[in-house]
């Protein structure tokens, strides 16, 4: 993946989908930088792969989330936060 602005924003999307339902402008959005980005799509294909694994890791082992700390939470939220405004 290229560490361009569209770069980041559509490996960015690719995760969010895997939360969340995207808006039709941030899905077309992705989409249309994924035709012309093979690196993107690579990286999307592996986001989504992980996603799946992860889920079925917590499915078969009966894992839910882990239940951390607020102040633990507002760590990682803050530190994602920052690394989305690179």
């Amino acid at each position: 993946m290229s560490n361009n602005k569209s770069c980041r924003l559509a490996s960015k999307l690719a995760s969010d989908a895997c939360e969340r339902g995207l808006s039709f402008t941030e899905w077309f959005s992705m989409r249309l930088h994924l035709l012309m980005c093979r690196s993107c799509r690579n990286c999307e294909e592996e986001i989504r792969l992980l996603h799946d694994v992860l889920t079925l890791i917590r499915k078969d082992h009966g894992m839910f989330e882990v239940d951390l700390p607020k102040k633990d939470r507002e760590l990682i939220r803050d530190a994602l936060r920052d690394i989305a405004k690179e």
